[in-house]
């Protein structure tokens, strides 16, 4: 009786989502920066699976548009559609930016999703870097 409540609250305490699969070290430990890109963890909430990445990857854009000092006009973003904000941050926001690896959890006490997605981004906007494969399982690039 005693284990099934200890059960219980470690399963509490363990957070309030349910993974799909082992949670990937990635999203803990990013992975090293390359000589000509780094490594960005992004993550987001919504009511569906497709909504919580599209604003993950919004963040992305959006955190990497910020660390390259690109102007960013975050009052005109926030009065957009979501879908109108990829579009509008891809017209202006010009940084080489690829999704490699992404993760989901079911939200256990509120109704939705939590997505984590792993990018690989230009250090330099002005050149577009050959980025390597990245094996999300082991979280290490591949030769």
């Amino acid at each position: 009786m005693n284990a099934k409540l200890i059960c219980a609250c470690i399963a509490l305490a363990a957070g309030a989502a349910q993974s799909y699969a082992i949670r990937p070290a990635w999203i803990d430990e990013t992975p090293p920066k390359k000589q000509t890109y780094y490594y960005r963890v992004a993550q987001a909430t919504a009511e569906t699976e497709d909504k919580a990445y599209t604003k993950a990857l919004i963040s992305a854009i959006c955190t990497s548009a910020f660390a390259a000092d690109f102007p960013v006009d975050m009052q005109q973003l926030l009065r957009m559609q979501e879908d109108s904000v990829l579009v509008a941050l891809s017209q202006f926001v010009n940084i080489p930016l690829n999704v490699v690896c992404r993760h989901a959890e079911k939200q256990v006490t509120a109704a939705g999703y939590k997505v984590y997605i792993l990018c690989q981004v230009a250090s330099n906007a002005n050149v577009s870097p050959k980025y390597s494969t990245f094996n999300c399982r082991l979280s290490k690039e591949e030769q």
